[in-house]
């Protein structure tokens, strides 16, 4: 006999008495991994939007001599969301590996 490994989720479903329900089980699980994997790609994306948005009101207010600070700090927070996006994506991506195989 063959030993293959088996997924978390096939493994989880293996006891399952409603063997009927497995594919529409297996299929739900896949589709959340999927739509949390888009929704933290949308959200990278309206990060960089509003990182090129505040890097421009940067320069507008240099031109006109303005304060640079809340910009700045506005600059680092947008980069630390960046970084947790980034990262809640590598986090997302090992848990789907681990859990769907």
């Amino acid at each position: 006999m063959a030993d293959t490994k088996k997924s978390l989720l096939a493994q989880l479903l293996d006891g399952a008495a409603e063997f009927v329900k497995r594919p529409f089980v297996e299929k739900r699980v896949k589709r959340a991994f999927e739509t949390a994997a888009d929704s933290l790609d949308e959200k990278l994306m309206d990060n960089e939007a509003s990182l090129n948005t505040v890097r421009e009101n940067l320069v507008n207010a240099a031109k006109s001599e303005g304060n640079l600070k809340s910009y700045l700090q506005s600059l680092i927070d947008l980069q630390v969301e960046r970084t947790a996006i980034e990262s809640a994506k590598k986090a997302l991506a090992a848990e789907k590996e681990d859990f769907l195989g």
